[in-house]
């Protein structure tokens, strides 16, 4: 079908550009012969009326990659010799020379700011993960409508009002940090953890103790600890720990933190660990005690 006067005026010239240039060379010629225009080769004069003014009007010119700018390295250090000592060939020293080492001239290069913290998670991820483990449900005070106006339409007398029961941090948690010296890299999180939790719970429900190597039957309690060791029955313990999972040869570590686990277990505590790498490198007797 031809398109008409008014079809023609409700096109733009980026639509007629856009299809012409998109279409094949049969269906551009067909277009263009049914809206009345001639396919023209761009001339010189075109490309150089867009030069604006005040730049050439010679031929465009490519640009090439960016340049890489290259900053001043820091001076590298090296082993300096402080004695040499010659040896002839019944192996006896000949000739010893001293060097004297060059003047220390302080740090130069010296980073202006110290580099950033990465942690291991941030506590957007890590704080679903804890609710589940270190919450339970427990009634507020809102009255739950949904709860009370199905309890009526079936003819139950409420003896009192139901309450929205939602989750809460546990009544009681004690933080078992394992101050081993494999786990120093980890500290810096550990002590995120504890800071966090710390504004969350009341200083009176959160307890700590440290554990160490050869120490695990016998946990520190510290002196801000609102918990004593061992903790009273009901009470969460998170072990901030690998539970000897990352050391080398820990056999003896992972069976020491096994009993540890079951001692708590049987005292009506609920153990718990946040295990700072894969678990796939923890034992199934650990993760199921």
């Amino acid at each position: 079908m031809i398109p008409g006067q008014g079809l023609r005026a409700s096109l733009g010239r980026a639509d007629l550009v856009s299809a012409l240039t998109m279409a094949e060379d049969v269906t551009t010629d067909f277009i263009a012969s049914q809206l009345g225009l001639t396919k023209v080769e761009p001339r010189k004069a075109h490309l150089d009326s867009a030069v604006g003014p005040g730049t050439s009007r010679g031929p465009e010119r490519l640009a090439g990659p960016p340049a890489l700018r290259s900053d001043v390295l820091s001076p590298l250090r090296l082993w300096v010799a402080q004695k040499v000592s010659f040896f002839d060939t019944e192996g006896e020293a000949q000739v010893t020379a001293f060097l004297a080492p060059p003047p220390y001239r302080g740090w130069r290069g010296k980073p202006r700011r110290a580099p950033i913290f990465h942690p291991l998670t941030t506590w957007s991820e890590l704080v679903p993960r804890l609710r589940r483990v270190l919450s339970e449900y427990r009634e507020g005070r809102a009255i739950d409508l949904g709860r009370a106006v199905d309890a009526i339409s079936r003819g139950r007398i409420l003896a009192r009002l139901p309450r929205e029961r939602r989750r809460r941090w546990g009544p009681a948690l004690m933080l078992l940090e394992d101050d081993s010296r494999r786990l120093v890299p980890f500290r810096i999180d550990r002590r995120l953890i504890r800071g966090v939790l710390s504004e969350l719970l009341p200083a009176h429900t959160l307890g700590r103790a440290l554990v160490a190597e050869g120490q695990l039957l016998a946990p520190r309690p510290t002196a801000d600890s609102a918990i004593s060791w061992p903790p009273p029955a009901g009470t969460l313990v998170l072990a901030l720990s690998d539970i000897g999972c990352l050391a080398t040869g820990g056999a003896s570590l992972r069976a020491a933190w096994l009993a540890l686990g079951r001692e708590v277990a049987d005292a009506g505590c609920h153990p718990l660990a946040l295990f700072p790498g894969p678990l796939q490198r923890c034992p199934r007797a650990l993760r199921t005690i």
